[in-house]
């Protein structure tokens, strides 16, 4: 009798994100008026205020505890930065 074992993947720099998430915080914050008047709180320098909450907002969803400190870690990712529309000045900015 043979046995069928599980081989462990070895470490890679793959990025995951739940995009379910983004969307539907996304859809949430645009059919309340909320990343509009986020966006109005400041000056239209720097980074959208919204998106950079709905990056917060969403992440927190799936990432249980998920603290400002652990996101901008997070946004230090180029690519992560990109799908959320934030500069590379986003983890200083959050």
């Amino acid at each position: 009798m043979s046995r069928i074992h599980a081989r462990m993947p070895k470490p890679n720099n793959n990025l995951t994100m739940t995009v379910g998430n983004k969307v539907l915080v996304e859809s949430v914050f645009s059919d309340t008026g909320l990343d509009g008047f986020l966006d109005d709180l400041k000056r239209r320098q720097g980074n959208s205020v919204a998106s950079e909450t709905i990056a917060l907002v969403a992440n927190s969803v799936e990432m249980t505890g998920l603290s400002v400190r652990r996101l901008d870690r997070l946004l230090e990712d180029e690519r992560v930065r990109e799908e959320y529309g934030l500069g590379a000045n986003a983890p200083r900015s959050v």
